[in-house]
């Protein structure tokens, strides 16, 4: 998300909503955190976009966060981990 805000200026809080809204639409068993990686360095370095999700979790205890960077992934693509 971080690529379709304004890359000089954005703030964490200008993504809450969108996030918010993901959660409220899919639900934290079908969301799964991906980073946009290396095209997100234009507008932000990997780590800045991890706490993003990380600090809209900790404002919402009821998503498990296992799910959205692990469980999710692991179901989806049926990978034996």
């Amino acid at each position: 998300m971080v690529t379709e805000a304004d890359w000089e200026n954005w703030q964490e809080n200008d993504f809450l909503p969108y996030l918010d809204a993901v959660y409220e639409i899919f639900g934290d068993d079908n969301i799964i955190f991906g980073s946009d990686w290396p095209v997100s360095l234009t507008a932000a370095e990997y780590l800045q976009v991890v706490e993003i999700i990380k600090r809209w979790l900790v404002m919402h205890p009821e998503v498990e966060s296992d799910k959205i960077f692990y469980a999710n992934a692991v179901k989806l693509y049926q990978l034996e981990i």
